[in-house]
């Protein structure tokens, strides 16, 4: 993985967006569609909401934007909690 990708522009513009009455819904649907991740709308919705980095999650993973990604997502999650709880730390 690289550097995390500087994301204050968009951030500016999609806060602009919310003042104006554009939901996160909507938001998060124009931010996968312009080809950010999931990671970086977490970040965005971090910084939009001044939310946990958990709410933001939850918020994302529950966004129709990202509701085919939901199911994947969890399984891979478990499995690497599974994984680090099995080492020996």
């Amino acid at each position: 993985m690289g550097e995390p990708r500087n994301l204050d522009g968009v951030i500016g513009r999609e806060a602009a967006f919310l003042r104006n009455g554009k939901s996160i819904e909507a938001i998060l649907v124009d931010l996968r569609a312009d080809g950010l991740s999931v990671i970086d709308c977490i970040r965005i919705v971090m910084a939009l909401q001044g939310c946990s980095a958990g709410e933001a999650k939850r918020t994302v993973q529950h966004s129709t934007a990202w509701a085919d990604r939901r199911e994947a997502d969890e399984a891979f999650q478990e499995d690497l909690i599974r994984a680090l709880e099995d080492r020996d730390l």
